[in-house]
């Protein structure tokens, strides 16, 4: 039995689409985030710049915090246990 198509389907069917197109994040094993960290913080001439790449890439990886979260935190975002409140 073929159930015919309504706007609702049509709507339904792109919206699945558009799902699927979605871009899909990789996921790193401990080991290769260990690296990228540790890769961080030799590249480069600056050693500022090496400490805050390293730094943002371990930030992101043991957080989950978003690029754009991570660079608007605040000192006063951070508790007395060292968390990210």
């Amino acid at each position: 039995m073929r159930v015919p198509r309504t706007s609702a389907t049509k709507c339904h069917c792109q919206c699945l689409a558009e799902r699927s197109r979605r871009a899909r994040f990789p996921t790193f094993f401990q080991d290769e985030v260990q690296r990228l960290v540790e890769d961080a913080s030799q590249s480069g001439y600056r050693s500022l710049r090496r400490r805050t790449y390293s730094t943002l890439f371990a930030l992101l990886a043991c957080t989950g915090l978003r690029v754009s979260e991570a660079i608007q935190l605040r000192f006063d975002d951070i508790t007395q246990d060292g968390l990210v409140s």
